[in-house]
């Protein structure tokens, strides 16, 4: 029986083995051919095998059917209570000891950049950390599609994690053995078509980057 992956919030890094979603409103902008015509967002279309689905919402395979969980760099776009919905759906949808893979930005080591910065009394060390966190907007939007994108778009960030944080919410949806993984360290085969190195680290360090597992039987504390 073949395996359901699911792969959430997948931009353009897609896997033949995963089922794809992305919430991005460009999936839906790509479907209406006069849109397009009008403004192309990006230079090339979304992958022809991701769907539009927004896991804040519902879950998107039927409870307890899905092996495997992954979702790289998604909840920092999401506000705190809509990553929690998230992770009770995704709790839903793995069958008891089928793993979840995530990655976040870690807020832990660009503050410990920021105040090593704002130490050397450099000027621009809170422009920098502001940047960094992907939570400011240094530009007003400008343009109709500018305004609208940033009303309806999921580019900027919204609420930021440390490890500490992560872990316990993971927690407290009732997941458990959450540690830290690394690049490709997965047992599950399929893992390698969906992760990508420099998603793990970026100029700061190692993102927060964590497994954890559905117990075998959830109504166990």
């Amino acid at each position: 029986m073949r395996k359901v992956l699911v792969n959430i919030g997948c931009g353009f890094t897609v896997g033949e083995s995963w089922l794809n979603f992305d919430a991005s409103p460009t999936l839906l902008y790509e479907k209406v051919p006069f849109l397009t015509y009008i403004h192309k967002k990006n230079e090339a279309p979304f992958p022809k095998n991701v769907k539009y689905g927004d896991i804040t919402k519902k879950r998107l395979c039927a409870p307890d059917t899905a092996d495997a969980v992954f979702a790289s760099h998604v909840f920092e776009h999401l506000a705190h209570d809509e990553m929690q919905s998230a992770l009770q759906n995704i709790f839903a949808m793995l069958k008891p000891g089928s793993v979840f893979r995530l990655i976040v930005p870690d807020l832990e080591n660009r503050a410990r950049k920021y105040i090593e910065n704002a130490d050397k009394k450099r000027p621009e060390a809170s422009l920098e950390f502001i940047s960094a966190t992907g939570m400011g907007m240094k530009h007003s939007p400008k343009t109709l599609f500018q305004k609208l994108t940033r009303l309806f778009g999921h580019s900027q960030h919204l609420w930021m994690y440390d490890a500490i944080a992560m872990e316990s919410e993971l927690e407290q949806v009732g997941f458990v053995n959450v540690r830290k993984c690394i690049f490709n360290d997965g047992d599950i085969e399929e893992f390698k078509e969906v992760e990508e190195e420099e998603r793990f680290k970026s100029a700061f360090g190692d993102e927060v980057c964590i497994q954890c597992e559905k117990p075998n039987d959830p109504s166990s504390p």
